[in-house]
């Protein structure tokens, strides 16, 4: 229980630390109820034989995955709304009970969890780690995430190659989340499946599907300013 608290705190405040491009955090989240749903319920859900409390599960994917639909019209980039601060916070909190919830009934297990969420969940551990090692005030306001340093460097590229300033922002956030879709959906989400299917080495595969999201955060020095 206490640990599941911890754990709920931090999945909250990554997810506003990672809510700071055009559509990101929207499409990380409809990422996250998709892996969910796929991974709780079968093909075919017999509602009159679901409990109660699966119900309640499903809905709240449903109803929160339509008003993140709707949302993404708008946030995508170039976005003409955004979350805030009080909109992270939430769909972080929200997200993160939903799955301790289904990892407390069983549904499904732990590093599963740590999976599914992990191009947020080590983007902003290791950011963090390396920002506390640095002895930088770690709790200040920064922009050296990974995925923030893999955007300004998209448009500073962009910038040169085009010469168009104005657009080169919006380019560049798009291609930031087409990058982490691709990899949501091409690596983490097989790997969620698979670590369903062999829990005995759950850890291991977790660890494998960090690893090379660690490395490229070494790579592009996240945490330093």
């Amino acid at each position: 229980l206490v640990f599941g608290i911890f754990f709920l705190v931090w999945l909250t405040n990554l997810y506003n630390f990672m809510d700071g491009i055009d559509g990101l955090a929207t499409i990380q989240g409809l990422f996250i109820l998709l892996c969910y749903l796929v991974l709780v319920f079968p093909y075919e859900i017999e509602l009159s034989i679901v409990s109660d409390e699966k119900l309640v599960f499903l809905y709240s994917i449903i109803i929160l995955g339509a008003g993140l639909s709707a949302f993404l019209i708008f946030n995508f980039p170039n976005s003409s709304i955004f979350m805030g601060d009080v909109g992270s916070s939430f769909l972080g909190f929200f997200l993160g009970s939903l799955g301790i919830f289904a990892s407390a009934n069983g549904w499904i297990y732990f590093w599963t969890l740590t999976i599914i969420w992990s191009m947020f969940l080590v983007d902003a551990t290791v950011t963090l780690l390396v920002r506390i090692l640095r002895g930088e005030v770690w709790y200040d306001a920064h922009r050296s995430h990974a995925y923030q340093k893999i955007t300004q460097s998209y448009v500073k590229k962009i910038s040169e190659k085009y010469n168009e300033e104005s657009h080169s922002r919006t380019k560049a956030h798009r291609s930031v989340c087409l990058l982490y879709s691709l990899v949501n959906l091409a690596w983490v989400f097989p790997l969620s499946i698979l670590s369903m299917h062999y829990p005995s080495i759950g850890f291991l595969i977790a660890f494998l599907c960090f690893m090379p999201i660690v490395i490229v955060c070494f790579y592009v020095e996240a945490g330093k300013s």
